[in-house]
């Protein structure tokens, strides 16, 4: 039995109380009661919330500037290059090099106009967006589709398919409804400029839903008597969760070449590199980063309901870093500025053996390719040939 009550019992019995004062001291005893329960409740509660908030909310990244270099390429000369690449249908080896390279760093330069890759013509918004769009739906009509014919014709020179990109993307659309480009630009803009915006669902509800817990618990400790302090703890608790919404959002999305360093730079803490090559395959977005020290970062984003972002980072001095795409049966083989390398061979072993799947390079180039994987082969080794066709280890 509860000790106050016990000594009320007590002195009841004895008959020092009246009816009246004797339900007036257990009112006031259950009040105590109450209070210092409610404290105890808002005290665990408020624990629980820190922890929550520690999870859940952590700093802005700094904001890194990126400047490019002059562009080796222009866009025509490459565009016209995945354009014929695109429209080949009865060579199967041609068609998995196709496949294995990526559009992603050439839209880009087309939507911008300025890249550290490519030097674009003078075009206008809307054919600039076409543009893009068109390599997209080419891709994607050469995975979907594989060996069918694309739906539109073959044209001889850049100008022409300038002019007749609009028509070339509707046709596509009619194709693919649910699979709609989106731009480099359109990426960013679904990007939250806070905090908030960049969580997952569950943890936006999860802090909405702490929100609300602490509001009503603020408004029940406003019509108890009780400390000052515990009543403030609550308020406290809901100003501290108001600042996801208003902290800005941490640099780890790559939307187009700077972002894609500043979200780099800013993870590992770089104080300068440049970026020598980029892809996008699917789901996944890759970059090659050196810096002065020769130092390689091999960046792999994944992605997610806000955009791509940065879900891990390989580091070192190798030139060979890879990264493995399962649910597509892709090997994403990636290879830094300054090898020496011709080809790369993946080995097949056990139940692969005797199959042999080639990787042309270009010595000292940096190139990031994604080679699709026959289904048996499940077991592989890599085999590296130097400029004279020579194995080197």
């Amino acid at each position: 039995m509860d000790p106050i009550r016990k000594a009320l019992n007590e002195v009841y019995d004895e008959k020092h109380f009246s009816i009246h004062k004797k339900q007036d001291t257990v009112k006031l005893a259950r009040n105590v009661n109450r209070k210092k329960r409610g404290a105890a409740v808002t005290v665990a509660v408020t624990v629980m919330a820190a922890i929550m908030l520690f999870l859940l909310v952590q700093p802005a990244e700094q904001h890194v500037s990126v400047s490019t270099e002059k562009a080796p390429e222009t866009v025509e000369e490459a565009y016209m290059e995945r354009f014929a690449a695109a429209m080949v249908t009865d060579d199967k080896e041609a068609v998995m090099t196709y496949l294995s390279e990526s559009d992603w760093l050439l839209q880009c330069a087309i939507e911008s106009g300025d890249s550290a890759f490519y030097r674009s013509p003078e075009l206008t918004a809307k054919e600039r967006k076409n543009l893009s769009a068109l390599l997209y739906y080419m891709y994607l009509w050469r995975i979907e589709v594989w060996g069918a014919k694309p739906p539109i014709p073959n044209v001889a020179s850049f100008d022409e398919l300038r002019r007749q990109s609009a028509s070339f993307v509707e046709t596509y659309e009619e194709f693919f409804p649910d699979k709609p480009f989106i731009s480099s630009k359109e990426e960013h803009g679904l990007l939250s400029n806070t905090y908030f915006g960049t969580m997952s669902k569950n943890n936006q509800w999860g802090l909405i839903g702490m929100m609300a817990i602490f509001g009503i618990l603020f408004i029940l400790n406003i019509k108890v008597r009780g400390n000052l302090f515990f009543k403030a703890i609550p308020l406290v608790i809901i100003c501290i969760c108001l600042v996801p919404f208003v902290m800005p959002a941490a640099e780890k999305y790559a939307y187009d070449e700077t972002s894609i360093m500043e979200a780099v730079l800013n993870e590992e803490e770089l104080k300068g590199a440049h970026l020598t090559d980029a892809a996008t395959f699917g789901d996944n977005r890759y970059a090659l980063i050196t810096t002065a020290e020769g130092i390689h970062y091999f960046a792999h984003f994944l992605k997610n309901e806000n955009g791509y972002v940065l879900w891990y980072t390989k580091t070192g001095k190798e030139y060979m870093m890879d990264a493995s795409q399962p649910q597509w049966r892709r090997q994403v083989v990636a290879v830094h500025e300054g090898h020496d390398m011709s080809k790369i061979e993946l080995v097949g072993e056990y139940e692969s053996e005797g199959t042999v799947i080639p990787v042309d390079l270009e010595a000292g180039k940096p190139t990031i390719r994604a080679i699709v994987k026959p289904e048996f082969f499940k077991s592989f080794h890599y085999e590296y040939y130097n400029a004279n066709g020579e194995k080197m280890y």
